[in-house]
């Protein structure tokens, strides 16, 4: 059963909806699928939350969230953890019309997949942005440090990235 709970911010520029979920163990089948999905709902403009929320809809001016957020990403998550995510409204936008359409999104691809187009674009920009956070011998050895204190073993870091391409949209 879901929980709400409204908290006034005075200092608060713009209204807010936050939401949240039990995330799965870490290095668990689940990790991977759930880290994928949350890329697909939640990283960038051309996620499907931005898409409907800020484009589609027009009742957000910002979409953000993943397995971590706000305080660490899927590299550093460790479980138990959240599925998290926020979404900055739009003046007139309310907070039930935005769970809804945050909703419609998670319903649209439990019934009705994500294809494989949408796979291959996701695992590509998701490739991407792995690749892209190694670039550094100090991003490396974060890698490195990361994998040997939540995985118990260094070499997870090699090869952390096959797992996450080995998701497929059935799980998802």
């Amino acid at each position: 059963m879901a929980k709400t709970v409204t908290v006034h911010d005075p200092q608060a520029k713009l209204p807010a909806v936050a939401m949240a979920w039990q995330g799965p163990a870490r290095g668990t089948p689940d990790f991977y699928a759930i880290t994928m999905l949350s890329q697909l709902l939640f990283d960038g403009d051309s996620s499907r939350l931005y898409q409907s929320l800020v484009k589609d809809n027009k009742v957000a001016i910002e979409v953000d969230g993943g397995l971590g957020f706000p305080n660490a990403e899927h590299t550093d998550y460790r479980a138990p953890g959240l599925l998290s995510g926020v979404v900055f409204q739009k003046p007139g936008a309310t907070a039930a019309i935005i769970a809804k359409l945050v909703y419609q999104q998670i319903e649209d691809v439990e019934a009705n997949g994500v294809s494989p187009a949408e796979m291959a674009r996701l695992k590509t920009k998701f490739s991407s942005e792995w690749l892209q956070s190694q670039q550094t011998t100090q991003d490396r050895a974060t890698l490195l440090a990361l994998a040997t204190l939540f995985d118990g073993n260094p070499d997870a870091a090699n090869t952390e990235l096959r797992r996450f391409l080995a998701v497929t949209p059935e799980q998802m």
